[in-house]
């Protein structure tokens, strides 16, 4: 006698494929039928004797970049037996995280601020990723045209990973930037590293991005 109840059988014809009705993303992540295109630039932002911090992964699209902070502890660092997070000690959750940011040609800055502080002066052309200014509807709290487009650069983390020595904090910026120079800013001041400003080749974000490959057209 068999253990296991006869499978029903398969019909005779699947049911007709349905559209999905996909459309590229606008704003908020990059597109999932464009393979990104390599940014080619590493960045070192600050090195302490204990830990660093790194851009890395920059990978553009038609409509924005992704890049990851990546956070490194010194392999040859001693080890405190006592210290609070053990092998956890550089997760960016075990305290206040790093903060990151954009600045570009033309004024406008792209934030996300990973600690507690005083907010922005008022009228600054700056974009918070800061879950208490959220608006119904509108998750990230961030101001948008009718269209629900962000009117101003935005700066989203997306994931991340990691352990021991090394962690990823990974990155979504809308939209590319302007062509220039823009700036990157950093600090993780729980971890000693004090605010650097680096600048940066925005062209070879835009360069990259026409690069970028679409493997397929969106339904018309």
């Amino acid at each position: 006698m068999p253990f296991f109840e006869p499978l029903s059988p398969l019909p005779d014809e699947p049911p007709a494929p349905r559209p999905t009705g996909w459309r590229p993303p606008v704003w908020d992540r990059p597109s999932e039928a464009v393979l990104g295109s390599v940014v080619p630039a590493t960045t070192l932002l600050a090195r302490t004797d204990d830990s660093a911090l790194a851009l890395d992964e920059l990978r553009a699209y038609p409509n924005g970049f992704t890049c990851s902070l990546v956070i490194l502890r010194n392999p040859m660092a001693p080890r405190d037996p006592t210290e609070r997070f053990g092998p956890m000690h550089m997760h960016p959750m075990a305290m206040r995280g790093p903060r990151l940011g954009f600045e570009f040609s033309d004024g406008s800055v792209a934030r996300v601020d990973g600690a507690r502080h005083a907010p922005p002066p008022a009228g600054a052309n700056v974009q918070l990723l800061a879950v208490s200014r959220a608006q119904p509807g509108n998750p990230f709290g961030i101001a948008t045209d009718d269209f629900g487009v962000p009117t101003s650069p935005v700066l989203l983390q997306r994931g991340g990973g990691g352990g021991g020595d090394r962690y990823e904090i990974r990155f979504w910026c809308f939209p590319l930037p302007p062509p220039g120079r823009m700036t990157i800013h950093a600090d993780w001041v729980d971890r000693g590293v004090d605010e650097v400003s680096i600048p940066f080749d925005a062209d070879l974000i835009r360069d990259a991005a026409a690069a970028a490959v679409t493997i397929w057209e969106a339904d018309e």
